[in-house]
């Protein structure tokens, strides 16, 4: 795995290599109290109920970036379940001024519980371990990307403790791009190859459907939290779903 010519892997990260789901509920909640100025402010999974959990659960694989956590919030302060990604999407459009403003109040409120506990914050997190392998096997290879709306900090954080670095320029961040696309598109022409020759993977499908129109091999993250309705859009735009990324590996030196 150390040809420097070999196919290119590009992965998204939370719902692809880590389930941040707890974390991001905790920081999702602590954000709205502020946004709606009280103090409470939450640390543990303990503080929630089952309900809260359930309802945060259903709708947080369609969150692109810690913006729109504000939908999460404000449609369960309301007791409104978005069930299409139509419905969401024009939630989004509705409240695009606020989401511009909740992902920095999020992103402070995040910071405040690393602060507070950095250990308990790294607790909250889990980690898909077929995928980590695989990082893992392909690290020191260069052909290995991560490109994510997530902040760079944490997702370095989380790495490391599993053992994987990775150098400040093969992993995107929110600061850095402006879609999915547009990792790629930088990651081809540094590299000057064919969109072909490079496999990208996210659990979000439209992060996905530009990339497949420009030729990228196109992947749906499909072993974690995946909506029904995204797996149907997939199989209908012919991209690849991966419902065991361990089969997949199984199979990844025919195409590296």
């Amino acid at each position: 795995m150390s040809d420097q010519n070999g196919q290119v892997f590009v992965f998204d990260f939370d719902g692809v290599i880590c389930d941040s789901t707890y974390e991001c509920l905790i920081s999702s909640w602590n954000t709205w109290q502020r946004w709606s100025n009280s103090t409470d402010f939450r640390t543990s999974l303990e503080n929630f109920s089952n309900e809260e959990i359930d309802s945060f659960h259903t709708i947080r694989p369609r969150v692109r970036g810690a913006g729109e956590y504000f939908i999460v919030e404000s449609m369960r302060s309301k007791g409104i379940q978005l069930r299409s990604q139509q419905q969401y999407d024009e939630a989004v459009y509705r409240n695009r001024d606020q989401i511009k403003l909740f992902k920095q109040l999020f992103y402070q409120e995040r910071a405040r519980l690393q602060e507070f506990d950095f250990q308990n914050w790294l607790g909250l997190h889990s980690v898909y371990t077929d995928v980590c392998q695989f990082l893992e096997n392909l690290k020191d290879s260069g052909r290995l990307y991560i490109a994510t709306l997530k902040d760079r900090k944490s997702v370095s954080a989380i790495l490391t403790q599993q053992g994987i670095s990775l150098s400040e320029n093969h992993l995107f961040d929110e600061s850095q791009i402006k879609s999915k696309l547009d990792a790629l598109e930088k990651i081809r022409l540094k590299r000057n190859i064919k969109p072909e020759k490079i496999t990208f993977f996210d659990d979000n499908i439209l992060h996905l459907t530009d990339p497949k129109t420009f030729r990228y091999q196109t992947c749906l993250a499909a072993w974690g939290n995946v909506p029904d309705e995204w797996i149907d859009i997939a199989e209908g735009a012919n991209i690849e779903v991966i419902r065991n990324f361990g089969s997949f590996m199984q199979n990844v030196d025919q195409v590296a």
